[in-house]
């Protein structure tokens, strides 16, 4: 919008300005020609040149202005007089176009140009009734040194104008946009109608497309939900058959393995299935009334329920902290932490240790899980965040991941309106941290 408005303005600067130049040298040759006119006649009027046969008394004529000639001619195209050179050293005027008009119409002009000087002379004859040709002329700018003396305030015009176009067309894109981006914001609306009546077909499909994917992303969401609430009680069965072949003493111990082995692809399914409603249930839920709450307590209590599934693994899960109160949700915070120590757990080396913190820096609660594990490569931190994403598929296999742990981190983060860290690199571990804003107490 901004080049195209800049154009249009040094276009209609140039155009204006040849316009203006040619009409304005159209009037200046008029003045010109009607000034040459008048000043024939008063020397008309002097009687100085009412015989052909006496020159007395034109010699007195005297002109203000250098570039005016008085021209004097016969019959015979021989020069009587001429104001600007000695008259006997000016060859036969006869072919002069306007002296040639003069002697066959009575009247004669012409103009012509100098090159070299970019002037022009223009010339006015009349034929006297003593059967001479009085002729006048005068030096004028031409066309060309008319425009070039206009070229710097057409640069100064330019200048002007690119300057108030950027201004103007600022402003214009804001005027024009703000109401399309109030459209844009408030499309969900019912209620909402285009500013410009050019926009309302525009807006009538964008709805349109707006609510189709609204509601195919409510169908597809509610039957995930649905699905994974209906597989859970086949599932929980198929467990629970697996766990009584295991325990059955007849049983071989091939089929015992293999009840093994369906008993922990259903805790894997499980565990799906529970995230995925857990998703389900974040996506679904709207605006959630949060409360003032100790994140340190909560975490701390989180770092209890999991010493025990640490331990198990060999892992040594530590936790420090300061008290430090947020606006949240304690079972969504909860949720959270579970998580980030979960995965802080699962992938770790032997012996390894799990460090779990919760401080407080500059109005800010920051709640961090570090870890001496595995890591995560470069190339694969930006995408850990996303749902079903898995750094190795065979890795997450192993030790039970879902690929929606983070998923849900991220969610949970996003509803309480915190900030998300992730620094790793390959067997160097991991630290994940969540900052939340700080919440005052009266």
């Amino acid at each position: 919008m901004y080049s195209n408005l800049i154009i249009i303005c040094l276009l209609s600067v140039l155009l204006s300005t040849l316009s203006i130049t040619f009409v304005y040298y159209n009037l200046f040759q008029s003045r010109v020609r009607e000034d040459l006119k008048i000043n024939l006649e008063l020397l008309k009027g002097t009687g100085f040149f009412d015989d052909a046969d006496s020159t007395t008394g034109i010699a007195n004529i005297k002109t203000d202005n250098d570039d005016f000639r008085i021209t004097w001619v016969r019959s015979d195209g021989k020069v009587l007089y001429d104001n600007d050179t000695d008259a006997e050293l000016l060859d036969n005027h006869l072919n002069r176009e306007e002296i040639a008009e003069a002697f066959e119409t009575g009247v004669g002009e012409s103009i012509r140009e100098s090159e070299t000087m970019n002037m022009n002379t223009h010339y006015y004859a009349e034929l006297l009734d003593n059967q001479t040709v009085l002729r006048v002329g005068s030096n004028a700018r031409n066309l060309v040194s008319v425009f070039s003396a206009s070229i710097p305030a057409i640069f100064i015009a330019i200048l002007v104008i690119i300057i108030i176009c950027i201004l103007l067309s600022q402003r214009m894109t804001d005027q024009m946009l703000k109401p399309v981006e109030e459209m844009v914001d408030s499309i969900d609306s019912a209620d909402i109608d285009p500013v410009y009546d050019e926009l309302k077909p525009f807006s009538d499909k964008i709805k349109k497309q707006y609510n189709e994917i609204l509601k195919t992303a409510n169908i597809r969401e509610e039957f995930s939900a649905n699905v994974s609430h209906e597989l859970k009680t086949p599932l929980t069965a198929i467990a629970g058959y697996a766990e009584l072949m295991e325990s059955d003493p007849d049983t071989s111990d091939r089929h015992k393995h293999f009840s093994r082995e369906i008993i922990k692809s259903a805790g894997r399914l499980r565990s799906l299935i529970d995230d995925t409603i857990m998703l389900s249930e974040l996506d679904h839920s709207g605006e959630r009334n949060l409360e003032m709450m100790r994140l340190d307590e909560v975490v701390g209590e989180c770092v209890t329920m999991m010493k025990l599934n640490a331990e198990k693994k060999g892992i040594d899960l530590e936790y420090d902290s300061e008290p430090a109160t947020v606006m949240g949700v304690s079972e969504l915070i909860t949720q959270m932490a579970e998580n980030l120590i979960q995965n802080a757990i699962n992938y770790n080396r032997d012996d390894g240790w799990v460090k779990v913190a919760v401080s407080r820096k500059d109005g800010k609660c920051i709640l961090s899980v570090r870890d001496n594990g595995i890591g995560i490569p470069q190339e694969d931190q930006s995408r850990v965040f996303e749902r079903f994403y898995r750094v190795e598929r065979s890795r997450s296999r192993a030790t039970g991941g879902t690929g929606l742990g983070l998923a849900i981190v991220k969610h949970i983060a996003e509803i309480h309106e915190a900030d998300i860290t992730l620094n790793s690199c390959i067997n160097g571990g991991t630290e994940i941290s969540v900052t939340f804003d700080e919440a005052y107490t009266r």
